[in-house]
C-alpha cells in the first residue's frame, strides 16, 4: 500500500500507541462487559425516545450473552489495550430465520458491538467487526448480520464500510390520536 492509501486497520493496532488485542472473554472481563453494555444502553436510550433504561445490569446480562453463544455457536470477543477491555462484541454464528412464510435462512448475528467511548475513531470497531466474522465464518456462516439505529449514522457508516449493506429496514409510526 502506499503513503496516500494507508493500511485501515493501522489504527486499530496503534489505539493510544499501544497495541489492541482483540480476544476472547474471560469470566474476569464480566464487570467491563456489564460498564460497556450499560454505555451502550444509554447512548442508543440518547437516540431513541422510546428506549428506556430500567434498572442496572448484572451478571445474569453476560450470562445470558454466553448462554445465546452457547446455543449457536457463539463467541464474545473483547478489545484489550493493556489489560484494560475497550470494548467487545457478541456474535452468533448459527441463528435461523424465524419467519414462516418462506424458507428458513441461516447466518451469523452480530448483537452486541461497542467500544468505550474514550477510545472510539481508532479502528477498534472495525477490528472487532473482522474478528465476529472471522469467527462466524470459522464456525460455517456464509452471512452475518447487524442491526443498528436509524438515527446512529456513526455506526451505520461504520458497517458500510465494513460490507454490511441494507437489508431490511423496519417502520415505526406512533399511533396516539
Amino acid at each position: 500500500m502506499s503513503r496516500a492509501d494507508p493500511d485501515p486497520d493501522a489504527s486499530a493496532t496503534a489505539a493510544r500507541g499501544r497495541p489492541a488485542l482483540v480476544r476472547r472473554f474471560e469470566d474476569e472481563d464480566t464487570p467491563a462487559v456489564i460498564a460497556l453494555a450499560e454505555e451502550l444502553r444509554r447512548f442508543e436510550a440518547g437516540l431513541y425516545g422510546r428506549m428506556r433504561v430500567s434498572g442496572r445490569l448484572g451478571r445474569w446480562y453476560v450470562e445470558d450473552l454466553l448462554a445465546d453463544c452457547a446455543d449457536t455457536d457463539g463467541e464474545i470477543l473483547v478489545a484489550d489495550i493493556d489489560g484494560e477491555v475497550v470494548g467487545y462484541v457478541s456474535v452468533r454464528a448459527r441463528v435461523t430465520d424465524e419467519a414462516r412464510d418462506r424458507s428458513q435462512l441461516t447466518y451469523a448475528m452480530v448483537d452486541d458491538l461497542i467500544v468505550s467511548r474514550a477510545f472510539r475513531g481508532r479502528g477498534i470497531g472495525r477490528l472487532l467487526i473482522k474478528a465476529a466474522q472471522d469467527h462466524a465464518r470459522r464456525k460455517g456462516a456464509s452471512f452475518i448480520r447487524i442491526g443498528v439505529l436509524a438515527s446512529n449514522r456513526s455506526a451505520h457508516d461504520l458497517y458500510r464500510r465494513a460490507g454490511f449493506a441494507d437489508h431490511l429496514i423496519m417502520l415505526e409510526k406512533p399511533l396516539d390520536g
